[in-house]
């Protein structure tokens, strides 16, 4: 689940979709074969929160361009704590199937040749990957550009697999329009806070009063709690949309890095999916169940994946390199 997660997130962009898009078909696949129905629930939802994470990540495309931090920063700064996470969460499960059945005593194990002729099916999902990913760092096109070759390959793929036809891309189309047009009345209305708060100078006067003789680190505390709070409340793009506009020039102000806040701003954003009574991943999963598990089970069933997020942020915090090595590297 967490590797498939990891996977998927790197052509989703989005928590949500990641979560129902795995669990859709996880889920009950697992659970006909008698894995416990907690624990696999809570490992989709905690693994698909990486979906904000791993590149290319729609949090790092709002963040980037309301705040004008480059892009492709921000998606390779994603990389190495996204990986980190997921490592974290795969041993956790082993850690817990270790203690707990968790897992049928007996599994049907495939042959090699099975494995090879399984992973041989995933090479859409590789030219996918590779469409967005290989036009923009090798310096073939922007972020923007890079999404279109994306898409084309995507609606390329969707015929060539006969998995699309025209009456289901013109749905496509039509969704996607509707969901970006709702996302852009928020981002418009973010923007126009924004500029708003510059023209009355409210990040500066907090500065030069509220965090006056606090280290950047106490700034930094106060602004990880209020996330853990708002997250209870919101989902994670509309947090980041309301509280960019405060939150980026106050850090930037007492010396953190503008790529590194934008990571460590979406770990938080995928503690809040996570965190009941919203959680947006959790509600998914109870649907995908068939309400099997209640959200006061599925709560309790990621409360360790919440608190590997949030050692991730803290390691983050201690180690800001795990972030920034590879834009500084290669940039």
């Amino acid at each position: 689940n967490v590797a498939v997660c990891t996977l998927f997130g790197a052509v989703s962009g989005t928590s949500s979709a990641t979560a129902a898009a795995v669990g859709s078909v996880a889920y009950p696949e697992l659970v006909s074969r008698g894995y416990h129905r907690g624990a696999t629930l809570g490992s989709l939802a905690g693994a698909g929160t990486l979906g904000l994470l791993i590149p290319p990540s729609l949090s790092f495309i709002l963040y980037g361009a309301m705040q004008d931090v480059s892009i492709a920063k921000l998606f390779l700064a994603g990389i190495v704590p996204g990986v980190m996470l997921a490592g974290f969460f795969m041993i956790f499960i082993a850690i817990k199937s270790s203690l707990q059945e968790i897992t049928p005593k007996e599994i049907d194990k495939p042959s090699l040749s099975e494995i090879v002729r399984s992973l041989s099916r995933l090479w859409p999902l590789v030219l996918l990957i590779a469409s967005v990913m290989v036009p923009l760092y090798g310096g073939l096109a922007t972020a923007t550009e890079s999404a279109g070759c994306g898409l084309a390959m995507a609606v390329g793929l969707g015929f060539l697999t006969r998995g699309l036809n025209i009456r289901s891309l013109f749905e496509a189309f039509y969704a996607a329009t509707a969901k970006m047009g709702s996302l852009m009345f928020i981002f418009a209305g973010a923007c126009i806070l924004r500029q708003a708060i510059s023209l009355l100078a409210l990040p500066e006067a907090l500065l030069s009063s509220g965090t006056q003789g606090a280290s950047p680190y106490h700034v930094l505390l106060l602004v990880a709690l209020a996330y853990l709070l708002l997250g209870c409340f919101f989902d994670g793009l509309s947090l980041l949309l309301m509280t960019i506009p405060f939150v980026h020039p106050i850090l930037t102000g007492v010396g953190f890095d503008p790529v590194w806040i934008g990571v460590f701003i979406t770990i938080m954003m995928e503690i809040g999916m996570i965190t009941p009574p919203v959680g947006p991943n959790l509600f998914i999963l109870v649907t995908i169940s068939g309400n099997e598990i209640s959200l006061g089970q599925a709560g309790k069933e990621t409360i360790p994946y919440w608190f590997i997020l949030l050692f991730g942020s803290l390691l983050l915090t201690i180690f800001p390199k795990i972030a920034l090595f590879m834009p500084e590297k290669l940039f």
